[in-house]
Parts: C-alpha cells; sequence; structure tokens
C-alpha cells in the first residue's frame, strides 16, 4: 500500500512534503506533484521525473495544470530523514507562484529495474468521466497504480476494488487523486474509469490527464551450474 505524506493545497512557488515513515534502503519513493500553469518543476538531486503536460485548456479557465510524477530509490540519507521524521524534507520548485498539492508514496521491495510507466492519456475538453490506459503487466504479482490531475478541484467517485486511494485539492484550483490495485498474473491490466463525484462539492467538467504505472517485485536470479566442474585456479566459469 503505496501511504505516505500528503501537502493538500499551497499558493507559492514550491510545495514541501514530510519524509514518509519506515523508510528502508532501496524502497520506490514515487512522487506525485499537480500545479496549476505551463510551469517546469525542479526537484531535489536524485529524483527522476515523468513530465506529463495539460494542455489547450479553455482560455476561460486560465493557463492549464501539469502533473508530473517523480520516483527516486532510497538511499541511507532518506532512511536517515524517516527515522528523525522530518518535516518538509523533499522541496519542489517552480518559478512563479501557482496552486500546487502533492502526494509521496512508498513501495518496499521493488524490482528497481522494473517500474513501467504506461501510455498517457490527455483531454483539453472538459469531460465528468475519464480513463487511465491499459497496459500490459510482463510479470506476475504487478502494483498497479493509476494517477490523475484535474485543471479544476474535483473528487471522483470511490471504487471499493481499490485498495488505496487519495484525493487531494488546492485552493479550488486543481486537484489530483492515485488508486493501486494488485494482479497476481502477468497479462492486461484493464482500462480504468474516473468519474468525478455528482454529490461532490464541484461537479462540473473539467480537463484532465491520467496515465498508469506498474510495478514489479524483485526478480529471482537463478544459476546452472555443473555438478561436475570443479574450478581450480585460473579456471573461468561463463
Amino acid at each position: 500500500e503505496p501511504a505516505g505524506p500528503t501537502e493538500p493545497g499551497i499558493e507559492g512557488e514550491s510545495i514541501s512534503l514530510d519524509a514518509p515513515t519506515g523508510v528502508q534502503l532501496g524502497d520506490l519513493l514515487a512522487g506525485q506533484i499537480v500545479v496549476k500553469g505551463s510551469k517546469t518543476i525542479t526537484a531535489p538531486a536524485g529524483w527522476t521525473a515523468v513530465p506529463i503536460s495539460l494542455a489547450e485548456v479553455n482560455a476561460d479557465n486560465g493557463p492549464g495544470s501539469v502533473l508530473v510524477l517523480l520516483r527516486r530509490f532510497a538511499d541511507a540519507a532518506d532512511v536517515q530523514a524517516s527515522t528523525d521524521g522530518a518535516a518538509d524534507y523533499y522541496t519542489f520548485s517552480w518559478t512563479g507562484a501557482a496552486e500546487a498539492t502533492a502526494h509521496l508514496s512508498v513501495v518496499t521491495n521493488v524490482d528497481q529495474f522494473q517500474v513501467q510507466y504506461g501510455a498517457i492519456e490527455t483531454s483539453s475538453e472538459a469531460a465528468t468521466a475519464f480513463d487511465s490506459p491499459d497496459y500490459l503487466a510482463e510479470r506476475d504479482n504487478t502494483l498497479v497504480t493509476r494517477y490523475y490531475a484535474a485543471h479544476e478541484d474535483r473528487t471522483t467517485t470511490s471504487d471499493p476494488t481499490r485498495i488505496f486511494e487519495v484525493y487531494t485539492s488546492a485552493n479550488d484550483s486543481v486537484a489530483q487523486g492515485l488508486a493501486t490495485q494488485a494482479q497476481a498474473a502477468a497479462g492486461p491490466v484493464g482500462a480504468y474509469t474516473w468519474t468525478i463525484n455528482p454529490d461532490g462539492p464541484n461537479d462540473a467538467a473539467t480537463q484532465w490527464v491520467t496515465t498508469t504505472t506498474v510495478i514489479y517485485p524483485p526478480a529471482v536470479a537463478t544459476y546452472n551450474v555443473s555438478k561436475d566442474f570443479v574450478p581450480t585456479i585460473g579456471d573461468s566459469v561463463n
């Protein structure tokens, strides 16, 4: 379960997240940052960003929004910050004040060479429902994570099949969400439809962006060694 700290909303030129609890060496730290406006987000050293822009937003709504997914694998400094309960430990910045919201997930037991981002779906037309795309899980025991960002403050309807979900918003301006689901067998993970909550504080259509990520557990290495081979100094093993 990718629990972690959330910053529900700020307006400024940066947003900070506390160090999550219980971090171990090699854990996947997955950040989700949503900023209103065409901003380039600067992350702390050691983070890899996968930018996804929401462009061509209706002029009446002002500038578009950007969703950025970032990741790093925890090192000794991350573990120490987690142990210390460091506040505002990770700071992400941009130029020019803007509304923003952020969430940081922690996933343990991850194959560092197999974190895959699927296709990106965006819409410049306002909608009340949108689909995270399908993706092919190539191995068993996949953790499927679906992200979305909405250009306005929106929540989506709850689905009991999700094992984890979080929604946050910033100053009635931008919103984000994520949902995870375990998949035992390799194969298509399926598309997932997010639907704006008709009973929420704001149920109108909006522009959106969404994507699907699959995360695998560490691969098990296998070795074939002949029982008849007895190495001596100078021999090589291929």
